[in-house]
């Protein structure tokens, strides 16, 4: 979980933001992003995610059972299609230099 201490936060035992980066020059920013063809194991990825909440989803009464199923078919066959493209989240890669 991040904390923010003043105008750092911090992750884990690491600090980040921009007091962290005081003195680096040249920052280029990219973002990347994986598209996962067909066959590809994290395809799969949304049905992870709903299985980590089924239960609660049902016993929560947000959804019936039933309903839950047959979205999740309808899901397996919309992404078992080639032409439809499976996304990774986004990532940004930060660069940049320390003046000498």
């Amino acid at each position: 979980m991040r904390k923010r201490k003043g105008s750092i936060y911090q992750s884990g035992g690491t600090s980040t933001g921009y007091s962290a980066m005081r003195g680096v020059v040249d920052i280029q920013v990219d973002a990347i992003i994986h598209v996962f063809p067909t066959g590809h194991e994290r395809r799969s990825f949304p049905y992870g995610l709903i299985g980590n909440v089924r239960d609660k989803l049902v016993g929560g009464g947000f959804i019936k059972r039933e309903d839950l199923e047959r979205d999740i078919e309808a899901l397996e066959n919309h992404l078992s299609r080639p032409g439809v493209q499976v996304t990774s989240n986004l990532f940004f890669r930060l660069t940049g230099r320390l003046p000498q």
